[in-house]
């Protein structure tokens, strides 16, 4: 993650991607999206949230 990325939580991601919060810990779990654990929240960078989006943007 970059540290100059933001850090959204859970709920943030969850309603960027108009999904349950229950869905974005299966996306992490599962390595579909990337996020930092810390402690016993996640934290997921913006710039992961718009990967995960818009994918084909990602390779060019």
């Amino acid at each position: 993650m970059d540290e100059r990325s933001e850090a959204l939580k859970v709920e943030e991601v969850a309603r960027l991607l108009q999904v349950s919060t229950r869905t974005v810990y299966v996306l992490l779990k599962y390595g579909k999206l990337r996020g930092v654990r810390i402690g016993r929240a996640w934290r997921v960078p913006r710039d992961e949230v718009d990967r995960f989006l818009h994918p084909d943007k990602a390779e060019e």
